[in-house]
């Protein structure tokens, strides 16, 4: 019985990571229902800019938006980054310029605070396309690995029934 450990692991890390990324992606969709009972204030942009990453010379540049938003909840000022609750799993500067296009700096925004927790605030409660994308993704890594574990098994068996 000769095992294919190579095949094995890469299934195995494929599994795992989907798997983290199927959890990871239910938590981001039950606080995007949630966000959109969340209380609303309005508040200021602090930050919007985009940053541009060049990790080298040879790799394409990424980029990101650095948003930042201030507002106010019982007299306490509170700072927030975030503007959806789900993960952006774009890095297009066209798709940046148009947030920060459409949210400049000293812009009035309205605020989405977590009732409980007013530091936990978006300004786009719900989720978008995005996340889906993202929970797509996550089960295709979880396919990818099991598939990759059951080719591991089917020849092991192979080769076991080969040796007999």
């Amino acid at each position: 019985m000769k095992i294919n450990w190579p095949l094995l692991l890469i299934g195995l890390i494929f599994l795992l990571v989907g798997i983290s990324m199927v959890i990871q992606s239910l938590i981001y969709f039950f606080r995007g229902l949630a966000s959109f009972h969340w209380n609303q204030i309005q508040g200021r942009i602090t930050r919007s800019k985009i940053i541009i990453e060049q990790p080298s010379a040879r790799k394409a540049p990424s980029y990101r938006w650095d948003l930042e938003y201030s507002y106010e909840v019982s007299g306490k000022t509170y700072f927030a980054k975030n503007y959806r609750q789900n993960p952006n799993v774009i890095s297009s500067i066209n798709f940046y310029q148009k947030l920060v296009d459409a949210n400049p700096v000293n812009a009035l925004v309205q605020v989405f605070y977590h009732p409980s927790y007013p530091q936990k605030a978006v300004l786009k409660p719900g989720l978008d396309w995005q996340w889906f994308v993202y929970f797509i993704s996550s089960f295709i890594c979880v396919a990818l690995g099991i598939f990759l574990l059951m080719q591991t098994a089917s020849l092991k068996n192979a080769s076991f029934q080969i040796s007999l």
